[in-house]
């Protein structure tokens, strides 16, 4: 970094910072994750507790049943969530989360996939 000083002719003084830039290109942060279900056939057990043979049992079962276990999630009315808020208070309106515009891509992907559904 180098710091020069000029003096112009009208008498003010001004300072100039020099800041090396990085020839390195951005680092991009692969977010295809998110939308990466596990098949029936195939489960990760690679977060798991289970046991060698657990995890067999598991695999096994998921062979033998693939039409009762989705990849995809469904919905449900059979239980409701209720959030118990203090007598006289209103629930927080807060702003919306700022996100990149990759991640905003995949959400807005997901968003209507849910949709069609």
């Amino acid at each position: 970094m180098t710091l020069t000083n000029e003096y112009s002719t009208q008498g003010i003084h001004t300072k100039h910072v020099e800041i090396p830039f990085s020839s390195s290109p951005p680092q991009v942060h692969d977010i295809s994750y998110t939308n990466k279900p596990n098949t029936p056939e195939s489960p990760d057990f690679s977060d798991s507790t289970l046991l060698e043979d657990q995890q067999q049992q598991l695999s096994d079962i998921f062979r033998l049943f693939p039409n009762v276990f989705s990849t995809n999630p469904g919905r449900t009315n059979k239980i409701q969530h209720h959030i118990n808020i203090q007598p006289g208070n209103k629930p927080r309106n807060s702003a919306p989360y700022r996100y990149s515009p990759a991640r905003h891509q995949v959400i807005g992907s997901n968003l209507k996939e849910m949709l069609q559904e």
